[in-house]
């Protein structure tokens, strides 16, 4: 779909709804949930355009359920002549429909990241078909604001079409020198499952388009096992070591799970069937590790997408306006060189987070996932 016919419809859009609560007047139609699945297919919620993004909150807060129940029409519209035509010219434009270039995903997959390992095979099969993709985290501690990063990008690959895996690592994180107890794994992954949803859903991501696995629905069959054997018959413990340096806990004499554990995320991109697997720049060396043995299984080599980490400051233009930085040192540095003003970085900081948290927080209300958030998390004993 052209951008620009979007960004036209948008505007319309705006001031249409500063007079009516939806698109056919005072009552929810399959207009507006046709409209709404269009536009969060292919934008987030739209911050700077106050009656559309309310519009837009409103419908996101109807179960797919209740979406159902709406009228397909209204006898009468009560919208301008002219509104009602460019609502029915958008709805020619099928929602499944695929109307972005192999360019128009690559920019979206792409952008922003810092780093991107076999980029040539991503562009061919872009050429082809959509890209299926894997973000995985070990359910250990608590989810916290940084998964917003991760979280946005996702929104980036769904509106580039891809099919979207996210893996709650229950067994890599009993692995990783059993920062999740056994007795504990489904009520983490649980709680994970919960939390990661109601992030996607504060930034507009639609999770029909998601699919959620555990690692333990898969990593203890026969196959499985099997590989896990083949694969730890020819790693050798200084390449498992290394790879997992910057993600696996390190001790002095590390026990033999935590060496486990790059060859397992390695097979994941195998047995989860997908063409690439998503993650920070800590994750490189799992990735290089997954590139060098998977392909001595006979299975293919996958595409690897890095986040960089990044933080932007807000600022008055008279002191300098924004600034941006990509690394925490860099930040830091800044900040020791009195660059950056502590109340800048201050305000910064408890605008995003507070921006960010509101809606989870509300979420988390809910008796049901207090109690949840008890169990996973019982006080010491």
């Amino acid at each position: 779909m052209d951008v620009s016919v979007i960004q036209n419809f948008l505007s319309e859009l705006n001031e249409h709804l500063s007079n009516f609560s939806y698109i056919n007047g005072f009552l929810p139609t399959q207009a507006d949930c046709y409209i709404y699945r269009l536009l969060s297919s292919q934008f987030p919620a739209p911050q700077n355009l106050p009656h559309v993004l309310r519009w837009y909150k409103h419908i996101q807060s109807f179960r797919q359920v209740e979406q159902d129940k709406f009228p397909k029409h209204l006898d009468h519209y009560w919208t301008p002549t002219s509104f009602t035509k460019l609502v029915e010219e958008i709805s020619t434009m099928a929602p499944s429909g695929d109307t972005l270039s192999w360019k128009d995903k690559y920019a979206l997959i792409s952008r922003n990241l810092q780093e991107v390992l076999g980029e040539d095979k991503m562009i061919a099969l872009l050429k082809e078909r959509d890209l299926k993709i894997y973000w995985g985290t070990a359910t250990t501690g608590k989810p916290h604001v940084a998964y917003f990063v991760p979280m946005a990008k996702i929104a980036d690959f769904l509106r580039a079409k891809c099919e979207v895996t996210v893996l709650f690592a229950d067994l890599h994180a009993y692995l990783d020198n059993m920062k999740a107890p056994w007795e504990l794994l489904a009520l983490r992954s649980e709680y994970y499952e919960q939390v990661i949803k109601a992030m996607l859903h504060s930034i507009g991501v639609p999770l029909e388009k998601l699919k959620f696995v555990k690692g333990t629905d898969y990593e203890l069959s026969r196959e499985y096992t099997l590989d896990v054997y083949r694969l730890s018959s020819i790693v050798t413990e200084h390449d498992a070591k290394k790879a997992g340096a910057e993600v696996v806990k390190q001790v002095e004499h590390p026990i033999l799970s935590g060496l486990l554990y790059p060859g397992l995320q390695a097979l994941d991109e195998e047995y989860l069937h997908v063409d690439a697997q998503f993650g920070g720049v800590d994750q490189r060396k799992i990735f290089t590790f997954a590139e060098k043995y998977l392909p001595q299984l006979g299975y293919a080599k996958r595409i690897h997408l890095m986040n960089p980490m990044g933080f932007t400051v807000s600022r008055d233009p008279a002191n300098g306006g924004d600034a941006t930085y990509l690394t925490y040192e860099e930040l830091e540095l800044a900040f020791s060189k009195e660059e950056v003003h502590p109340g800048d970085l201050k305000a910064t900081v408890e605008s995003y987070i507070n921006k960010l948290l509101e809606p989870i927080r509300n979420k988390f209300e809910d008796p049901a996932l207090k109690k949840l958030t008890e169990k996973a998390y019982p006080p010491p004993s």
